[in-house]
């Protein structure tokens, strides 16, 4: 495995004019890099004498397979002499600071739940979600439409993309779509709004698809909070506990997300990594709306 990063001060037989010359290594940012491999990661950080330091160098959002690494066996992260604060470590609000469409009024109550072939009888697949899975028209942020943001049409969101797939498999299929942006903001009382989705609940779903954090608050985040009023409204959405659950983290990476592994780790259920796609333009609808959020 090549050294993924190195960061020396060293002997050149050209540029250090016969011995004479050195330099420095400083205030250098490593950021967003992306590795996949079968093989750990190397990476080397050295100086040459007091003067001729190595410092101050952050690594920071180092996905490996995409997945966020902050440590290397040591054998694999080699910090030499004369090197002084050299960081490996996740910016957890880089992408969040992005989600600017407030979690308020996404829709009025009597809509929260929503239902697509409800008469059908097969599969019944409930999505559970923010504004990415339904959004009510907003014309203060330029969104005139009623469908997960930020798609260009209904049959284009990720909820409308994956009916669509289900009924490849299962032409009866029936759907139900659960917002939860209002749970999000209040997660910390979150036990308190849980009957305003009464409804998803009596769908009965065979399969819930867990696909939100984006508008839980950032700051004073509080991880056993989040965990057990998460607990508290999957429990009251799977009621029977009958139905199969798929969990993400967000697409705007947020503290909660190693939160969100934790508990799908502890349920044994699967967990899909998203936060890449927020870190990528081409995922997003740049342009398309007058709100840039």
């Amino acid at each position: 495995m090549p050294t993924t990063i190195c960061v020396n001060v060293v002997f050149h037989h050209e540029y250090s004019a016969g011995g004479k010359r050195r330099g420095r290594n400083r205030d250098m940012i490593f950021n967003n890099i992306r590795l996949y491999s079968d093989k750990l990661p190397r990476m080397e950080f050295s100086g040459y004498d007091t003067i001729h330091m190595t410092e101050n160098i952050l690594i920071t959002n180092f996905y490996l397979n995409g997945n966020p690494t902050t440590k290397l066996p040591q054998g694999n992260w080699n910090i030499g002499e004369f090197t002084k604060n050299i960081r490996f470590e996740t910016d957890t609000y880089a992408q969040m600071a992005k989600n600017t469409v407030s979690a308020h009024g996404q829709l009025s109550q009597s809509n929260f739940v929503k239902f697509d072939f409800p008469n059908n009888k097969g599969m019944r697949v409930m999505f559970v979600g923010n504004s990415i899975t339904l959004h009510g028209i907003r014309p203060e942020v330029g969104w005139y439409n009623e469908w997960g943001m930020a798609a260009s049409a209904k049959s284009r969101d990720y909820v409308h993309l994956l009916e669509e797939d289900i009924k490849q498999l299962d032409a009866e299929a029936a759907f139900c779509i659960c917002q939860v942006a209002e749970w999000e903001g209040r997660y910390k009382e979150g036990s308190t709004v849980l009957s305003k989705y009464e409804q998803a609940r009596s769908f009965n779903a065979d399969l819930i698809v867990l696909r939100f954090i984006e508008n839980v608050p950032k700051d004073g985040y509080e991880s056993d909070t989040f965990l057990r009023e998460l607990d508290a409204l999957v429990n009251y959405l799977n009621e029977t506990g009958k139905a199969k659950l798929i969990i993400s983290t967000g697409f705007f990476r947020h503290p909660g997300d190693d939160d969100i592994r934790t508990y799908a780790n502890k349920k044994g259920i699967p967990c899909v990594e998203l936060g890449d796609l927020g870190e990528n333009e081409q995922m997003k609808a740049v342009g398309l709306f007058e709100h840039k959020g």
